[in-house]
């Protein structure tokens, strides 16, 4: 029997948290809606940081392998153990809120 596309790229997908799709954007996929608006906004953001470094047309610098997991230990610690992930997405309802967004209906 063929898989549906959803099981396909679920496969795709394995035990990664982003799929890339070739000119097609991302899928965010996480254990709450939170995390996985989390995953893509903080990925969204760095897309745009990359890209504004390379406008510059300047060589890009390569970060130090031990700055790179400290910065992911206290990332993964400010997310999950302070619980910034559910934060962040309660702000970004309230603000849809605010503006008169009618995501809820």
């Amino acid at each position: 029997m063929c898989d549906s596309i959803g099981e396909r790229m679920a496969k795709i997908l394995g035990d990664a948290d982003v799929l890339f799709l070739g000119n097609h954007g991302v899928i965010t996929a996480a254990p709450t809606v939170a995390q996985a608006f989390d995953d893509l906004y903080f990925l969204e953001r760095a897309a745009q940081t990359q890209i504004l470094a390379m406008s510059t047309g300047r060589p890009l610098s390569c970060l130090a392998p031990t700055l790179i997991e400290q910065v992911a230990a206290q990332t993964h610690y400010e997310r999950f153990t302070l619980g910034y992930i559910e934060r962040h997405f309660a702000a970004q309802k309230r603000l849809l809120d605010s503006a008169g967004s009618l995501y809820r209906r």
